[in-house]
């Protein structure tokens, strides 16, 4: 097993600094294959089942399970999405079930989230034009792909603010968010 300093390097050279969602002190990791630690109620929680299968139908799957562990000292991330816009219906969910409580009273980073935001369009134009190389240069600098699929441009963000703020949800051990992907 790896020590945390040993998981941040590993990390930080499987990402590199500053790549745009993450930043230091945000620990992306999955969990190991076929460990005591990885349960079936928790994977196959039937809760969550049961509203996938509402909102996606029956033949919905898991596709991927990861972690964000927000360390001590970390830096906030910036406005994005954590899956590609699509102008199609809801085709992906994401589950958040926090290992302890959170909050901002508390002060260790509820999630915010930009109600309505996953029916914005214009950031896939935005995506598209600067990939063209026709927009303005991003704040963050040069964006990979994989970066530049999630990119919230800062002027969008101002935007959307004034038509509906952020909110941040305070969630207690256990319980879960379920979130359509292209959520700001």
């Amino acid at each position: 097993s790896l020590t945390l300093p040993e998981l941040m390097l590993a990390h930080e050279q499987r990402w590199g600094w500053p790549a745009f969602q993450w930043r230091y002190g945000h620990l992306q990791h999955d969990p190991p294959r076929g460990s005591r630690w990885v349960f079936g109620d928790v994977l196959a929680n039937q809760s969550v089942v049961q509203v996938a299968k509402a909102v996606l139908g029956d033949g919905c799957w898991i596709t991927g399970i990861t972690g964000n562990t927000n360390l001590f000292g970390s830096r906030r991330q910036p406005v994005h999405r954590d899956r590609d816009h699509d102008s199609a219906p809801q085709r992906c969910l994401i589950c958040n079930i926090p290992t302890h409580d959170v909050s901002a009273t508390v002060c260790n980073g509820p999630i915010e989230l930009w109600p309505g935001s996953h029916l914005e369009h214009e950031t896939t134009k935005l995506v598209e034009s600067v990939r063209a190389g026709n927009e303005v240069h991003m704040t963050t600098g040069v964006l990979s792909d994989e970066q530049l699929r999630g990119t919230i441009h800062p002027a969008l963000v101002e935007q959307r603010r004034l038509v509906a703020p952020p909110v941040h949800v305070d969630m207690r051990q256990g319980d879960v968010l379920i979130r359509d992907a292209r959520l700001w």
